[in-house]
């Protein structure tokens, strides 16, 4: 159920910003936002088109021809992660913004930021229904921690983002070493679902799919 007082706390301040005057919206995030949003929708437009695993491998469909690799290799190079990770850094600057704006009110900028983004989460829910590349989840999820960070240091700060990089590398070099670029691929194409006499197993992890 709705709390209909978190909720009205809530979209005062987020309206604040259009009580202001222009001068004091920083108008420069609007412009980086949009522009994130288009370069994730470059990205998409490839697994929009030729499916979700020509995302990761261009060559996968039958028939690529020059303008698909043309729009793969230039939204590898200048598109792919780029823009997420831009647009990850947004949503921590518009929770850091909407914490500043309700603590100057004397709310609880924990309590509204959470309720903020369980809504946040429900409209991530059924947005997942509808796309399986949906990511508000993983942002509503991620909202708790960024809570959590946003008065650690910036050396603590800096710290935690090298190890959170250099894990992920690690793991995704283990798995590249252990199942091969072709379980990958195998695992993202979900054709081999389609046909049950086909046995698929993941060398070094011993994984077998029927």
């Amino acid at each position: 159920m709705i709390n209909s007082q978190s909720l009205a706390k809530t979209m005062e301040i987020e309206s604040s910003t259009t009580k202001s005057s222009f001068q004091e919206r920083i108008t420069h995030l609007d412009t980086i936002r949009g522009v994130a949003v288009m370069g994730i929708l470059i990205m998409n437009s490839v697994a929009f088109f030729l499916g979700s695993v020509a995302y990761f491998d261009i060559s996968f469909p039958e028939n690529p021809n020059r303008f698909d690799w043309l729009v793969a290799i230039l939204g590898e190079v200048f598109a792919d992660q780029k823009f997420m990770a831009l647009f990850s850094l947004l949503f921590g600057s518009s929770i850091l913004l909407f914490c500043e704006r309700a603590e100057a009110k004397g709310y609880s900028s924990t309590r509204l930021s959470l309720w903020r983004n369980f809504l946040l989460f429900q409209i991530g829910c059924f947005h997942a229904m509808l796309w399986e590349g949906d990511v508000l989840i993983v942002y509503a999820i991620c909202a708790p921690v960024l809570l959590i960070c946003r008065k650690f240091s910036p050396t603590i700060l800096i710290c935690l983002g090298c190890l959170v990089y250099l894990t992920q590398v690690i793991v995704n070099w283990y798995l590249l070493a252990t199942v091969g670029p072709a379980g990958f691929r195998m695992v993202w194409d979900n054709s081999y679902l389609e046909n049950p006499s086909t046995d698929i197993e993941l060398i070094g992890l011993g994984i077998m799919y029927e």
